[in-house]
């Protein structure tokens, strides 16, 4: 009995602290995160919602356990009349209630640890501001991915439609959003961008994401995949499946292996202040690309001048003469795959 009565009370108190977290993290991800939440992928949304309500189902179980649970042990009610259990019966609801709490418990845990995880670092100004629609480009905001789409007119007034396009894997918890201000000036090139909302904030778990874009987008001649940090790995490892993909652009990121094709253009570009993707790192991870892959090494940039995320501080200025640098770059790779109409 007192097996029974302690191992019921400290499954419940077991369901409790962890119905606690699994409200406590969602609660924490919407007043932190909610706008990066709610633009992301569905993903991180619905997660976001189901570790909620199993946490307020998860408290209530806990707490009716407490109260009522030593009520319902001593007896079965399944028949007409309530009977007293026997040791034996009693013994197998001990060893069945184990068995179910301990996998759910694990589950929990996992989907607090996904969600609080794929919170991301939201964007900031300037890239808020860059994702609105003008006379220049128009963004569209699409279930997994949103758009930069230029808007350009001959001088006839006929849209002058894209022909190559720019497929963006976002850095590792990192509000895709964040990297408009940065991605903007290619889409007023005359480039189609398209930057991934990724699952759980984490490209590598969608590598072939890019080819849902790619397959809308029939009008396109020519492609390029780029990505920040993680991204970049992801975009690489993409790229090494996919042969409609021309070019490659690795912002602060290289591959994870060698890349196994040679018939693309490739630009590496990193910084020299960079604490993550050392220049160290990226020196000894050439062997993975190309040898006529071109480097650039930024002066003085750190891991986060790609993009505009909550956390970030340096010199503005700075950081807009190196936006300006990683730009041209980005255009020249560009044009070298096929230059704007």
């Amino acid at each position: 009995m007192a097996v029974r009565i302690k191992s019921r009370i400290i499954v419940a108190c077991a369901w409790l602290v962890l119905g606690a977290a699994m409200i406590i993290v969602p609660t924490l991800v919407a007043v932190n995160a909610l706008r990066a939440t709610l633009a992301g992928h569905p993903v991180n949304l619905i997660l976001t919602v189901i570790c909620l309500v199993i946490g307020v189902i998860g408290i209530a179980w806990g707490i009716g356990s407490l109260i009522l649970g030593e009520r319902y042990d001593q007896f079965d009610r399944s028949g007409r009349r309530p009977r007293q259990r026997t040791p034996e019966e009693i013994r197998r609801q001990l060893n069945r209630r184990i068995a179910l709490a301990v996998p759910a418990m694990i589950i929990g845990l996992v989907l607090v640890v996904a969600v609080g995880y794929a919170s991301p670092r939201v964007a900031v100004e300037p890239a808020l501001g860059e994702l609105r629609s003008d006379e220049t480009v128009r963004v569209v905001d699409k279930l997994t991915w949103y758009e930069l789409v230029p808007d350009r007119r001959d001088r006839h007034d006929n849209v002058i439609e894209p022909t190559t396009g720019f497929v963006f894997y976002p850095g590792g918890r990192v509000d895709p959003q964040a990297y408009a201000a940065m991605l903007r000036p290619l889409a007023e090139a005359g480039y189609l961008v398209a930057v991934l909302k990724v699952p759980l904030s984490l490209a590598m778990i969608d590598i072939d994401h890019a080819r849902s874009v790619i397959n809308v987008h029939p009008e396109i001649d020519a492609w390029a995949v780029a990505g920040h940090s993680v991204g970049g790995v992801a975009a690489a490892a993409y790229l090494d499946t996919d042969e409609r993909v021309d070019g490659l652009v690795l912002y602060a990121s290289y591959p994870s292996a060698k890349i196994k094709r040679d018939d693309f253009q490739a630009l590496s570009l990193f910084g020299s202040a960079d604490e993550q993707t050392t220049p160290a790192r990226a020196d000894a991870a050439k062997d993975l690309l190309p040898p006529k892959t071109r480097y650039v090494t930024l002066d003085g940039a750190t891991h986060d001048v790609y993009g505009d995320y909550g956390g970030e501080t340096g010199d503005a200025a700075a950081d807009r003469d190196l936006r300006g640098v990683i730009i041209k770059e980005t255009t020249e790779l560009l044009k070298a795959i096929k230059p704007a109409p």
